[in-house]
């Protein structure tokens, strides 16, 4: 990394969505072990924000990313109103919206235990292409939360593994290749999948393979379904305002289903989504973060009494990043105060400015009054306000590179597939579908739906009457009918 002249610091990344310098590694991570958990999601959060930097149309997302657990996140820009749902993992990750960056919370489950730790608002669930389908009391279908992992995996894996999954009922409804995955290295023994299907949840449901394939993923989609709707809807948003943006190797599969079911009317699908969240880590931002609980009634404090409060905290943790090396131009903060009405036992978190005028504290109070109005759908305009937590996260820019755009050619060449397969939109009867190769497609190239596009580490399924288009950055843009 030296030779190459990269930035060769390890650094812990937090699930507040930014890294802790490297000397604070070893040590943190000791002391407030629930730190560590999601670094893996905050590459994914990092590369959405740095995409979403170049789509200046770009208001607000959701996201769908492949592996085993899944989530969704949502991000807003100023003066627009168009979307974007980001990744897939099989968590759910739960996000409301602020102009460029997405919303915290003070509290994390962890094996369902709650800790108290600021970190991006993320939730879970368990989903993934690995996850395993059975048929339980009362001849009912089930998928997940339990997985069969890489190892054996999926029947389809040909490593012993006998338990259905979304993976094997994907590769018997066509969506997935019947043959190969990862460009030809990992053979698909497809006669496995159906067999697997067959006798675990055809036969004990009385339905065809296919049937069966078809239920499980659409309990699946269900599941994910359910989990956007609580990080929209019950946040106060309409889901029918994002965009749907999937990746990792599942996510790009089943987004163009889990859209339409969400009224979600476009996906944008990132160039190489399987290696997004490593993208993601290499844009990450580091941070220092300093917190104090006092509660403070807004009606018996002025505006300079609570600045102070701020101000102590800002500077103790700009000092720790200069000692790291950043320079001044490089530092910015962010405040925020975990506010309540009095008598409450949660906080509302709120974005705070400088504090320099009576104005600037009524400003700060009414922006409580609609953070809690649309998160909890009501406000109490005439109960006595206080200031529990006082919060700020202090920021080292690290340099973000350019992503590279594509000329449209001159001449727009023919699409012409690999190949044709059979594939199932439905329970019933199945299509000939064409299936193309995502690094054959030039910006300006489109595609009508139903088709399969194939790459290395993911394949993207357009459903019937959907199209597509490729941008200059080499996404793929998909349009749902309204």
């Amino acid at each position: 990394m030296r030779a190459h002249r990269l930035d060769h610091r390890q650094r812990l990344y937090r699930p507040a969505g930014l890294a802790l310098p490297a000397h604070a590694r070893s040590d943190v991570a000791a002391t407030v072990p629930a730190i560590a958990r999601l670094d893996d999601e905050i590459g994914r959060r990092s590369g959405e924000r740095n995409h979403a930097r170049a789509h200046t149309d770009c208001d607000r997302h959701v996201r769908t990313r492949g592996g085993r657990h899944r989530r969704a996140l949502s991000w807003r820009r100023q003066k627009h109103r168009q979307s974007y749902y980001l990744r897939h993992r099989w968590h759910e990750l739960r996000h409301a919206v602020l102009p460029g960056r997405p919303l915290f919370k003070s509290e994390v489950k962890v094996a369902g235990h709650p800790l108290r730790a600021h970190t991006v608002d993320i939730e879970t669930i368990g989903a993934g292409g690995g996850s395993i389908a059975g048929v339980h009391l009362g001849h009912v279908l089930k998928v997940g939360p339990q997985s069969a992992g890489a190892d054996p995996g999926p029947a389809c894996y040909g490593r012993g593994g006998r338990e259905p999954t979304l993976t094997d009922a994907l590769v018997l409804l066509g969506h997935l290749n019947p043959a190969a995955l990862l460009d030809g290295a990992m053979p698909i023994v497809a006669p496995k999948a159906h067999e697997a299907l067959s006798t675990r949840v055809a036969e004990p449901l009385g339905l065809t393979a296919i049937e069966a394939a078809w239920g499980i993923l659409r309990v699946l989609v269900t599941n994910v379904m359910v989990a956007m709707r609580t990080i929209t809807v019950e946040r106060g948003y309409d889901p029918r305002e994002f965009t749907l943006v999937p990746f990792g190797g599942m996510g790009p599969t089943i987004a163009g289903m889990v859209a339409a079911e969400l009224g979600i009317g476009r996906i944008l699908i990132p160039r190489d989504p399987g290696t997004f969240s490593a993208h993601g880590m290499l844009v990450t931002d580091v941070q220092q973060e300093r917190s104090l609980t006092r509660i403070t009634p807004v009606d018996g404090a002025t505006a300079p009494e609570i600045e102070a409060i701020f101000a102590d905290l800002e500077n103790a943790a700009l000092d720790d990043l200069m000692r790291e090396n950043f320079p001044r131009e490089r530092l910015l903060s962010r405040r925020h105060a975990g506010m309540r009405y009095r008598g409450q036992s949660y906080e509302v978190a709120v974005s705070v400015a400088h504090l320099r005028a009576p104005q600037d504290l009524t400003d700060l109070v009414k922006r409580f009054h609609d953070a809690h109005q649309r998160r909890y759908g009501h406000m109490a305009e005439i109960e006595a306000v206080e200031i529990v937590n006082f919060h700020v996260t202090a920021v080292g820019i690290i340099p973000k590179p350019q992503l590279k755009t594509f000329a449209e050619p001159a001449e727009m060449p023919q699409q012409t597939s690999s190949a044709n397969r059979q594939a199932h939109f439905s329970a019933t009867d199945a299509v000939d579908v064409p299936v193309l190769r995502r690094s054959a497609l030039s910006p300006g190239a489109r595609l009508k739906g139903p088709a399969v596009i194939e790459e290395k580490t993911s394949t993207i399924v357009l459903y019937p009457g959907q199209s597509a288009e490729i941008d200059r950055y080499l996404n793929i843009e998909i349009e749902l009918p309204s």
